[in-house]
């Protein structure tokens, strides 16, 4: 199941011009990308907003850097039922895998394919 889809934007203004008036998205929070979620994943020490928006079922976290980035934040994440199962299958192909504790006992996950496309793996959350 798609859980959202996490594009890089450069100017904050996007947020209402494009995603608020153009594409009819509607804000539901903001937030600062993780310390050790910015470090591990996308090989930045610089503070990122994220501003999570919601238009008919699709969820979408827009992560705001101004300047342009050799390290694309834009990821597709998934929820799966068996997560370890889905992590055990990339390992055995090859793919490169990035797991850690976030405050709060969560399990970061991510895989990446052969073309630097990033996925987010998450447990089901039926809450």
């Amino acid at each position: 199941m798609l859980r959202h889809i996490g594009l890089q934007i450069n100017e904050e203004s996007e947020i209402k011009d494009f995603y608020e008036d153009i594409l009819k998205f509607k804000e539901v929070n903001r937030f600062n990308l993780h310390p050790q979620t910015r470090k591990e994943v996308f090989n930045t020490e610089e503070t990122i907003l994220v501003v999570r928006m919601k238009q008919f079922d699709i969820m979408i976290e827009l992560f705001i850097c101004p300047e342009k980035r050799a390290n694309n934040m834009s990821h597709l994440a998934f929820e799966f039922w068996k997560v370890s199962k889905i992590l055990d299958k990339a390992k055995e192909k090859g793919y490169s895998i990035i797991e850690f504790e976030k405050p709060g006992g969560s399990t970061a996950r991510y895989i990446k394919d052969k073309a630097g496309n990033l996925f987010e793996i998450k447990d089901i959350n039926l809450i």
